[in-house]
């Protein structure tokens, strides 16, 4: 008999980080993506940072692999990759599912417009791109069963920010996988091959680089937190490192992602050992959106390709100033998006709990099958 993981350890601040980076994914979408180009002030350094979506990604897959790893190291544990893996991947699946079925829907009832306004948002690059296809129940299935995890294209997506999925499926099992063979209780050796497998994909694949600098935080933090805190200058050193990725982010255009990489880390890091940043973190605001970070990373497209394009379409028409209408898109959109995510964040709430009951009945049909096999297979061994 499998059993399943213990219940997961929440650490207030990280989800409060990760709602706020999932708000500027949203920025990033609305400002610059589909206002960018007729809207020049969203392009200036003021919104520099709060629309750095690309960094705002990077952040997750390193709160991720600092989330992933909690239970771990507080309780030590064997682990079953085939039971993390399908928990993981029914975890991610449900809320995709739901995303991608109101994406359906809207594109079924005609309330998809970004092929509409492409030229008029001088955005054709980008617009064009996405809803460019003939809804298909089929093919939605395939799309989310299997698309979104392994194989995503943004020309056939129906929710094109799930291009993140594959690197976070194959992120977390780089954290299952490195736990199971690396992690001894009170053996702090483990990290020596960690720290050589991050080198190695900070080379070659920052975005999975990510996950094992979270795992190394989580440690840190665990371990040597308390340590670290009563030292006089950590308050002041935190804080000076979180104000670093804002800075280079507003004044500098970073493509190297194994930079993206490390200011990630920097900013993660920060928060982690920093009192102040951890209490702001964890303030209400910040706590309501990390609850609903998920959903509203995975709705907000589907507003941006509705109810902001037929906006950016219409409204015109009445005359208001661009940047009035701009202003509006903007407010709308968000105020929209964090009231569908909060209103499917109870979708969230059940695939956390019912991914682990599902996997742990899976991997016990799946052993139970082996099971049967096995006489057979061990008299075909004979012959």
């Amino acid at each position: 008999m499998t059993e399943a993981f213990p219940a997961k350890l929440r650490v207030d601040f990280l989800d409060g980080v990760r709602g706020w980076a999932a708000l500027m994914v949203v920025f990033f979408h609305l400002m610059i993506r589909v206002l960018g180009n007729t809207t020049p002030l969203y392009k200036t350094r003021y919104f520099a940072f709060i629309t750095d979506g690309h960094f705002a990604v990077f952040t997750f897959f390193v709160l991720s692999g600092f989330a992933l790893s909690i239970t771990f190291i507080k309780r030590p544990q064997q682990v079953s990759i085939p039971l993390a893996a399908i928990t993981r991947y029914l975890r991610l699946l449900i809320p995709i599912v739901l995303t991608s079925f109101m994406a359906y829907g809207l594109m079924k009832a005609g309330l998809i417009f970004n092929l509409q306004i492409m030229e008029l948002a001088n955005a054709k690059a980008w617009l064009g791109e996405i809803y460019n296809f003939e809804a298909s129940f089929p093919r939605l299935l395939k799309f989310c069963f299997f698309d979104a995890f392994f194989h995503h294209k943004v020309p056939t997506s129906y929710n094109i920010v799930l291009w993140t999925m594959s690197t976070e499926y194959a992120g977390s099992l780089l954290i299952y996988l490195s736990v199971g063979l690396f992690r001894k209780e009170n053996n702090r050796l483990h990290l020596l091959p960690l720290a050589a497998t991050a080198l190695y994909l900070l080379k070659n694949n920052p975005s999975l680089a990510c996950f094992i600098l979270g795992y190394f935080l989580a440690e840190a933090y665990f371990s040597y937190g308390q340590r670290i805190k009563a030292l006089k200058a950590t308050h002041f050193i935190s804080l000076f490192l979180f104000f670093i990725p804002i800075t280079v982010s507003t004044y500098f255009k970073i493509h190297d992602d194994r930079i993206t990489a490390l200011l990630a880390f920097v900013l993660v890091f920060s928060v982690t050992f920093s009192s102040l940043l951890q209490s702001f973190f964890s303030n209400s605001v910040s706590k309501f959106l990390g609850k609903i970070s998920f959903p509203l990373y995975l709705v907000h497209m589907l507003v941006v390709c509705s109810w902001s394009s037929y906006l950016f379409l219409t409204l015109p028409q009445y005359g208001y100033p661009h940047q009035v209408i701009a202003n509006s898109i903007v407010f709308s959109s968000v105020v929209l998006s964090l009231f569908l995510a909060w209103l499917i964040s109870p979708v969230e709430n059940f695939s956390v709990k019912y991914s682990k009951q599902w996997s742990v009945k899976i991997v016990n049909l799946l052993l139970d099958k082996v099971e049967v096999f096995t006489p057979l297979l061990n008299k075909m061994k004979k012959i």
